[in-house]
């Protein structure tokens, strides 16, 4: 009866081994995937998350170093209850839920030290000014100004144009509102170009004719300035649209748009206009009315096939 009573306690002993040791090779199974979770993400800059890291490896050794002494006193004790079995699986459910858990942390660590290095990393596109630069067709002809509204990239890393329009237009007041189909262009640029960290890009020239702008040619010692009038204003506006360099980063846009409504003699330039912003326009991404109809526009540029 005895021996009978042996042969049955060998292999219960012997499955309660194999268990174990299932349960050694899984812990050790998740140990692996927490480390290639945790060291296939970091950022070399983040030196908080490998503080954390090495907190969540010392959390996983810890539940191995349980495992093995689980098993290895079975060994010596040959007989475990089934409540003892049950104790030891919750506590390395436990020690695998606190490895979860900071692997979660990790992320969100990375997560917020990437939006933190892109918001001071990032290109950053904004309008500057406008030049007018008063030039004459040859020796005796008329006098026009190039309107070029300039922008810059006051971030400190590159941006990638993929879309711009500027224009200008006659109104009769500042705030009158604009067309929307006529702000976005009927016939926008989509031409590839670069704009490096503190970088200015101009648009343009928009070509106007001195007598269109004043009423009169001013000549070419600016002698008839005071009896030149702007009855009207001249309206320039443009938008930009770009990438920065970081991967899965939205499209950006910038929107300005300016009221030119009269000038002024200038010891540097000859002339010097006045303008203001306009009442609508003047914004960026989002804030932008509409930003997601200019993000189309560029999207199903990118879409048509190469001439």
């Amino acid at each position: 009866m005895s021996d009978a009573n042996s042969n049955d306690k060998e292999p219960a002993e012997k499955r309660i081994r194999e268990w174990l040791q299932f349960i050694v090779n899984v812990v050790l199974a998740l140990i692996g995937v927490i480390a290639v979770c945790i060291y296939g993400g970091q950022l070399s800059e983040m030196r908080k998350a490998q503080v954390d890291t090495h907190t969540a490896a010392e959390a996983a050794k810890d539940a191995a170093k349980t495992a093995r002494d689980t098993l290895a006193s079975s060994d010596k004790s040959g007989n475990y209850t089934l409540e003892e079995m049950q104790k030891q699986s919750i506590a390395m459910q436990d020690a695998a839920n606190h490895s979860a858990d900071q692997v979660a942390g990790i992320k969100e660590s990375n997560r917020i030290n990437r939006e933190s290095l892109e918001s001071v990393q990032r290109s950053f596109i904004t309008y500057l000014r406008t030049d007018a630069n008063r030039m004459r067709r040859g020796q005796v002809g008329t006098y026009f100004y190039d309107f070029a509204p300039v922008f810059q990239n006051s971030g400190a890393t590159p941006a990638k144009v993929v879309g711009s329009y500027v224009s200008t237009k006659w109104a009769d007041q500042r705030d009158q509102l604009m067309d929307e189909s006529r702000f976005e262009g009927g016939n926008p640029s989509f031409a590839s170009l670069t704009i490096g960290p503190k970088a200015e890009q101009p648009l343009g020239p928009l070509r106007e004719e001195e007598a269109s702008v004043f009423g009169v040619d001013l000549g070419s010692d600016l002698s008839r300035f005071h009896e030149g009038k702007m009855d009207k204003l001249l309206v320039i506006w443009a938008w930009i649209a770009y990438r920065d360099i970081f991967p899965g980063t939205k499209l950006h846009l910038t929107e300005f748009c300016d009221a030119t409504y009269g000038a002024r003699l200038s010891p540097v330039s000859g002339v010097a206009f006045y303008s203001r912003s306009c009442v609508h326009h003047n914004c960026t991404d989002e804030d932008c009315p509409d930003y997601s109809e200019i993000v189309k526009l560029t999207k199903s540029n990118a879409t048509k096939p190469a001439p």
